[in-house]
């Protein structure tokens, strides 16, 4: 239903989706965001905590609560700790899961 990225929010509405506030990006460029949220595929990997992140909450349709992400760009890959796990992004690229606009 929205993504969190800390001071800008993707919401629903309606068929589609918006910015609040506004970056700059069209309705399409916004659904495709949330589309590779929806498809996100992770490999779990073995490490400590990370340091130095982009906090991501995930709102979903029926849930009370969001579901929160740590994000971290490592190297050609993307970071991503989730309830005390590890894991790394295996086919998207920070760009396709934090709009530039906005980091």
């Amino acid at each position: 239903m929205k993504i969190d990225f800390g001071a800008h929010t993707i919401e629903r509405i309606g068929a589609g989706w918006r910015m609040r506030p506004g970056a700059g990006l069209s309705e399409a460029q916004l659904a495709q965001h949330v589309d590779n949220w929806q498809q996100l595929v992770v490999e779990p990997l073995s490490g400590a905590k990370l340091t130095g992140t982009s906090v991501v909450v995930v709102w979903l349709a029926g849930q009370p609560q969001g579901v929160v992400f740590e994000v971290k760009p490592e190297n050609q890959t993307v970071l991503i700790q989730h309830q005390g796990r590890l894991y790394e992004a295996v086919n998207h690229t920070l760009n396709d899961l934090i709009p530039e606009e906005i980091r």
